[in-house]
């Protein structure tokens, strides 16, 4: 089998594809064979149906108020075409319905419509296109007005035949004449342009003014498109030419103002100019005597076979396909639920390279990684248990030896109880200080703070100790660059000391530790016995010492470094650790510095 089928989309995809091919090829041959001519005779005569019908409809519209009265027409169209015709509001109210004309309540409009009639702004449905006059163009002027325009209009034919030039009288919007030139055949652009330039000087300003009506639409169209913008928010300016005529300009226009602007502008002229045309319906179309698909005509018995054939090939396909992904997801689910129980041996078989077998991999990982967890958290708590029993026993020890009188209460025996008392404090605070290092929970008091003089203070703070057990303790601090970072000081401080004390106490007498600050961080190195290979990942265990011979005394908690690595983790930097055994151990901090 080829590589790509192993992987279950593919398989997946190949069985999705299997059956859409034989779903498009079954549907295909039915069609081609039994509706092919029918389906191309009926969308044609559709088409031409729903032309005519939506024309009407639209002429009807552009030339009413509203749509009272159109159940006359809407009846007559759908019995000539056989459609059923219905009207609605936008809102989906019913305006006319052919259906409830002839009688037939509660049957249900078509899911979408088929086109708006809109007599403002004529799209329809994308087969036909119409002529409808704008409704800007029927304002009529007043008989005053007429008779102002043929006085104008006379001194300015007077004005222009003493210049020679001959005019030419038209009719205008709304019943006023409009004022032109007459040119010759063969004039010339400068014989028009003078022509133009007399008409311009011949003819008073208000010869061109729109009717009042008009001016007065134009005016509230005006203020509409500025309330919008207002609204909105877009800064414009309201202009009005020698005519009286106003208009709103968007001032720094931007493609977003240009949108508002011109949304606003549509929905003011729609709201001014469509005062005299009916309101904008939905057209639904459908068949007048059916009500939905019928499998009675030819090649239904043909188109039912195929489509049993497919449906059983799909359900094939598909039970075959979630057998195989259904068997190891029901595994995976048992094994969990057995986890969920408390049995955190639980595996599952991984073998393979598609998506489950990547699953099963990730759901054994999780497991290894909670049994891993459990176990660290049962030897934890042993080690705590162990560690605390020492000096707990010992305080009891004490405290049974002074009440039975074998040993003396005085300064020796009180110096004693305070020692183990300080010890089993030290191990609970180092145990708190782990935790919620641990957690992220552990607070930080970051500042800038000079890296090289905060290690000199720890080794002036070690110093003694160390020369009281003959160890050489020494700073190393680059001269180029004064290194600095953005820590904690107490807590760096705190595993600077860890480091210290650790390297001083593996560190025999007549050997050296040195402290060395650079750009890349601090180094604490001893010259001490080294740790072995196979225990060097264990050196930031919880209560690891490499000598298990050890006592508290000269071993420690074996909770300092896991405590120093936490600290150094949470300042978002790390600590490494090299060493060869016999040779010496290097312990690095490496933090976020910065050289100044």
């Amino acid at each position: 089998m080829p590589a790509v089928l192993r992987s279950l989309r593919a398989r997946l995809l190949t069985a999705s594809m299997l059956v859409a091919v034989v779903s498009v090829a079954a549907t295909a041959w039915l069609t081609t064979r039994d509706s092919g001519e029918r389906l191309r005779d009926s969308v044609d005569r559709t088409l031409e149906t729903d032309a005519d019908i939506y024309t009407q409809l639209v002429e009807y519209a552009a030339t009413h108020r509203n749509w009272v009265g159109v159940d006359d027409l809407v009846a007559e169209l759908s019995a000539e075409t056989g459609r059923r015709i219905a009207l609605t509001t936008p809102r989906g109210e019913v305006i006319v319905d052919s259906a409830r004309l002839q009688g037939r309540e509660g049957v249900p409009l078509p899911e979408k419509p088929a086109g708006v009639v809109d007599p403002f702004d004529v799209v329809g449905i994308g087969f036909v296109e119409l002529d409808v006059a704008t409704p800007g163009q029927v304002f009529e002027a007043t008989p005053e007005e007429r008779e102002e325009r043929r006085r104008l209009l006379e001194e300015a034919e007077a004005c222009l035949q003493e210049r020679g030039v001959t005019p030419d009288v038209a009719d205008g919007d709304g019943g006023l004449p409009q004022l032109g030139v007459i040119y010759p055949d063969d004039a010339t652009e400068a014989e028009m342009a003078a022509g133009e330039l007399a008409v311009a000087e011949c003819s008073d300003p208000r010869l061109f003014a729109p009717p009042a009506a008009e001016v007065a639409a134009l005016h509230e169209i005006a203020r509409r498109e500025g309330a919008c913008l207002d609204e909105a928010g877009v800064p414009h300016t309201v202009t009005t030419d020698e005519t009286g005529v106003e208009a709103v300009e968007v001032d720094g226009l931007s493609d977003r103002d240009f949108d508002i602007d011109m949304e606003c502008a549509a929905e003011a002229q729609r709201k001014v100019y469509g005062l005299g045309i009916a309101e904008v319906a939905h057209l639904y179309l459908g068949e007048r005597d059916r009500r939905g698909i019928t499998l009675a005509d030819a090649g239904s018995g043909r188109t039912l076979a195929a489509a049993g054939v497919v449906a059983v090939l799909a359900l094939l396909v598909t039970v075959l396909a979630s057998r195989r992904v259904l068997r190891p997801v029901a595994e995976l689910t048992a094994a969990a639920q057995r986890m969920e129980a408390g049995d955190l041996t639980q595996r599952v078989d991984d073998r393979g390279r598609d998506e489950l077998a990547g699953l099963a991999h990730a759901f054994n990982g999780m497991a290894d990684a909670i049994a891993g967890h459990e176990q660290q958290r049962r030897r934890l708590a042993s080690d705590v248990a162990h560690e605390l029993r020492t000096p707990i026993a010992n305080l009891r020890g004490y405290v049974e030896a002074a009440q039975d009188g074998v040993t003396p209460t005085d300064p020796a025996l009180l110096s004693s109880l305070h020692e183990e008392a300080l010890l089993l404090q030290r191990l609970v605070d180092d145990l708190q200080t782990l935790a919620l290092a641990e957690s992220g929970r552990l607070p930080l008091a970051l500042a800038t703070i000079d890296v090289g003089e905060l290690a000199g203070q720890v080794v002036a703070a070690f110093r003694l100790s160390a020369e009281q057990t003959g160890v050489t303790l020494t700073t190393a601090a680059s001269d180029h660059a004064k290194v600095t970072a953005e820590a904690d000081p107490v807590r760096l401080r705190q595993v600077l000391g860890n480091l210290v004390a650790n390297a001083l106490r593996h560190t025999p007498a007549g050997g050296t530790v040195t402290v060395a600050v650079s750009p890349s961080g601090v180094t604490v190195a001893d010259t001490g016995a080294g740790i072995a290979p196979d225990h060097l990942p264990h050196v930031f265990d919880r209560f690891w010492r490499a000598d298990e011979s050890r006592t508290r005394d000269t071993g420690g908690s074996g909770l300092g470094l896991a405590i120093s690595r936490q600290l150094v983790d949470l300042h978002g930097g790390t600590l490494t650790v090299e060493s060869t055994l016999g040779e010496g151990t290097t312990f690095t901090v490496e933090l976020p510095t910065q050289l100044r």
